[in-house]
């Protein structure tokens, strides 16, 4: 099943079309035990929340961009969560805005704190916002336009020098980076953590700007196991051998079976200090795996890996509110909201993306695919961009890695003038504005998970143990998700985010993937919006055409003004029909590759027509008639 519309209906929720209105639901899969209008009462003073709007649909109304009366409302729901923590009247659940990109949220945050550091009836309220990367932070502090000593940051980048000098307690709104509210509190309480406290106490409006996980994937391979095995030994002999033992015991261990980690004691342990900074992430793995169950999922080729889930967030986190484009897209919401205490998913509005053309080509663009075809798709992404000579692109693309640079490919390719394109890496791709007026954006490939994280997201969002048996069809529900997930943020940098009167403006997404369902899922992510087959310019011949181009080349290096006699050929490949061989000669692929090498069919020792193909030294068009190579027939 590849309709995304399911996810959202699984989920726990309490959608509405007024917040102050009695609850009606968009959909009614489940039985609700709790409602957004029923939980989260009304303020005790109504004037912040309404404040708040009033400046929201000002600033929209400025932007030349009215919200509909649909948008209106899940705004409004978003303002009055925050509303109702800063008076301590919101139910401690996780209340989850899926609204998307470009409508609102954003603004909606920053306009609340502004109004909150001037509100008299909540001098002494703190807000903390949580982001995922410091370039967030600096960009929410630069549009919330807050005074210095109004706001405080707290990050671990030592060369980023802190934009404020106020002290976090003394600051009424606090930014800080996920990773750091989860390193700080550990595996303890967010109330207690000192570090996040204002004027003594925890900050009671709490936001979590993008995905939030419902748990951590803990995972270690054979690889890595055989990685920590080398580097031990020299320090402690008996933890390397119990590794040695591990591994072997992982090797052998099928995918889906359960397998008992070995408990290590502190005694026994290695400090992380001692090794290499790269093998510091497996090391904590292997001490936070110890001493539990695993289940095994497999890796590539005959890797295992071994899983396990661990909860990562304070427990007395909520209420918090999370901004999420994606969370009704993604499988792991949906599985977590059918827990008793999983995510609310506050109102929405509909987003129409009838002007928005999305291209499609079904080929492989992974990593792998990347280290082995960079050449053939590289030319895809450059012809498609050379289409368009004037307008500008933003490609989102995988790292550079094994020495295949996508960047470098794409533009070596390109005919056209290459500072108009912007690139962008899977891992950069969420939460920036930078390339919001760019109309073309391409997805060169997928940011796809390994399965084990898959499955991990799977149990870790049922809140099942490790051991339990998930149900059947999580394991697709949260990869379909995170395909979804990965695709709307992407996408979601360019103008596509862009919304007046609830539609997109007129642009394109091309994509290229071989993910199973892509055009079901993609249609459901962008209702609407049309998708059409991108076909391709540059496929790699396959086959005999790329054993005869093979054998071309073959017989060229070192001697290039040779000939290269069809029997040699022939013999090479195989082929004993010359008739076969003729028809070989005529396939498209092999007479591009004619030309490309400057081959031309020559006269040489028969006497009954060409017998060999021979480099020429003048313009030459290889192969172009119907004839066979020596004639009809032989």
């Amino acid at each position: 099943m590849t309709d995304l519309s399911y996810q959202a209906e699984a989920m726990t929720y309490g959608r509405s079309l007024e917040a102050d209105a009695s609850t009606t639901p968009l959909r009614e899969p489940v039985q609700l035990s709790f409602s957004f209008t029923e939980d989260c009462t009304s303020s005790d003073d109504p004037d912040l929340a309404d404040l708040v709007m009033e400046d929201v649909e000002g600033t929209m109304l400025e932007r030349g961009l009215p919200p509909t009366s649909e948008q209106r409302d899940a705004l409004r729901a978003v303002v009055k969560t925050m509303a109702d923590m800063a008076d301590g009247v919101c139910s401690p659940r996780i209340m989850v805005s899926d609204l998307a990109p470009g409508m609102g949220k954003t603004t909606a945050v920053t306009t609340f704190l502004r109004r909150l550091v001037r509100s008299k009836h909540h001098y002494d309220v703190g807000a903390v916002v949580c982001v995922s990367l410091i370039d967030e932070i600096e960009r929410l502090v630069k549009e919330a336009d807050l005074a210095d000593d109004d706001y405080a940051v707290m990050w671990s980048d030592p060369d980023r020098p802190y934009p404020t000098t106020t002290p976090p307690d003394e600051a009424q709104v606090l930014f800080i980076t996920q990773q750091m509210l989860k390193s700080r509190c550990g595996t303890g309480s967010f109330a207690p953590c000192r570090d996040f406290h204002y004027l003594g106490e925890a900050r009671q409006v709490r936001v979590w700007d993008e995905t939030m996980d419902p748990g951590e994937v803990v995972t270690l391979s054979t690889d890595e196991l055989g990685g920590l095995l080398e580097a031990l030994r020299p320090f402690n002999p008996d933890l390397a051998d119990l590794i040695g033992d591990l591994q072997a015991k992982l090797s052998c261990t099928d995918p889906g079976k359960l397998l008992p980690f070995p408990l290590i004691p502190k005694s026994q342990r290695v400090s992380p200090s001692v090794l290499a900074e790269a093998l510091h992430q497996r090391l904590d793995a292997l001490y936070r795996l110890s001493g539990s169950i695993t289940r095994v999922c497999s890796g590539s080729g005959r890797v295992r890996i071994a899983l396990d889930t661990r909860e990562d967030l304070p427990p007395d986190l909520a209420p918090i509110l999370v901004l999420d484009a994606s969370a009704s897209a993604r499988g792991t919401y949906a599985l977590w909201g059918e827990q008793p205490d999983g995510p609310v998913l506050l109102p929405g509005a509909a987003k129409d993306y009838s002007p928005l053309s999305i291209h499609l080509m079904s080929k492989g663009a992974g990593k792998q695919a990347w280290r082995l075809g960079g050449d053939e798709l590289a030319r895809e992404v450059a012809a498609v961009i050379d289409q368009k000579p004037d307008e500008p692109f933003l490609v989102i693309h995988h790292r550079k890695k094994g020495g295949i640079d996508p960047v470098a490919l794409i533009k070596r390719y390109m005919t056209t003038d290459v500072s108009r394109v912007s690139f962008l890496p899977w891992g950069r791709h969420q939460a920036t504005n930078a390339y919001r007026d760019i109309p073309n954006v391409v997805l060169a490939g997928i940011l796809h998970l390994p399965e084990s994280q898959y499955v991990g997201l799977a149990y870790a969002s049922s809140k099942h143990p490790i051991h339990a048996t998930l149900k059947a069809g999580s394991e697709r529900r949260v990869a379909d998700g995170e395909f979804g997930h990965a695709v709307l943020q992407a996408a979601g940098r360019g103008l596509v985010r862009g919304c007046r009167e609830g539609q997109c403006p007129p642009c394109d997404l091309y994509v290229v993937t071989k993910y199973s369902g892509a055009q079901d899922l993609l249609q459901t992510l962008f209702p609407g919006a049309g998708v059409h087959t991108w076909r391709r310019q540059f496929k790699q011949p396959t086959g005999q055409a790329a054993a005869l181009i093979e054998a071309l080349h073959a017989a060229l290096e070192g001697r290039p003004s040779s000939p290269v006699y069809f029997a040699d050929l022939m013999e090479r490949l195989g082929i004993k029909d010359r008739s076969n061989f003729n028809k070989l000669c005529r396939h498209p692929d092999v007479r591009d590759a004619l030309e490309q090498l400057n081959l031309a069919k020559v006269q040489l020792q028969s006497s009954r027509g060409h017998d060999a193909f021979e480099v020429q030294t003048v313009a030459w068009k290889a192969i172009t008639d119907d004839s066979d190579v020596l004639g009809s027939k032989i």
